[in-house]
């Protein structure tokens, strides 16, 4: 089996993590996500 399909997961997958925590950062700027999702009084 060549060594690089499964070692390709890591990249793919740091990347992944990296996009959603782009996300997450840009919803809680812009005011569309509460931290933790708290409510408002």
């Amino acid at each position: 089996m060549k060594l690089w399909i499964p070692y390709l997961a890591i990249p793919v997958g740091f990347g992944l993590l990296l996009l959603q925590l782009v996300a997450d950062m840009v919803a809680l700027a812009t005011g569309i996500d509460r931290p933790f999702n708290l409510e408002s009084d």
